[in-house]
């Protein structure tokens, strides 16, 4: 089966680097019966930033600002799920580097049963160009 490409909305927000600070935005979210495509953390000097790929853009952002949470503004990204194999991620950069796409960010992950999936993130005007090669066989 083919890998489903997608492009999906993709938010950030700043949080203290801190014990718990994650988990009670994550918590506040699923509180308000919010779904996540993906997400992860990094440190940012002093501060943290979360990146969320949520399932409904309307209802994260309803829900993030009932929980005062402040977010960076709305991107696009491209959301990859599929059968995972030897070399998925491999052929995703081949695809987008034969078509002249230089990637932004990326994470992949295998989820264990499976399947695969990843974000990639491109600047706004490249996301029609690599949702074309991405889909190309």
């Amino acid at each position: 089966m083919p890998d489903r490409i997608r492009k999906v909305a993709h938010f950030n927000a700043s949080v203290p680097n801190e014990p718990g600070a994650g988990a009670r935005l994550l918590e506040a979210l699923r509180d308000a019966g919010v779904n996540l495509l993906a997400c992860w953390g990094y440190p940012t000097g002093e501060g943290a930033q979360i990146e969320m790929v949520p399932e409904k853009p309307a209802l994260f952002v309803r829900a993030a600002a009932k929980a005062g949470l402040r977010l960076g503004p709305r991107q696009e990204s491209i959301l990859i799920t599929g059968t995972d194999r030897p070399g998925a991620m491999a052929e995703t950069f081949h695809k987008l580097a034969t078509a002249g796409i230089n990637i932004g960010a990326s994470q992949g992950v295998a989820t264990g049963n499976g399947r695969w999936g990843a974000v990639v993130y491109l600047p706004p005007k490249l996301i029609p160009n690599a949702m074309k090669a991405l889909r190309r066989r």
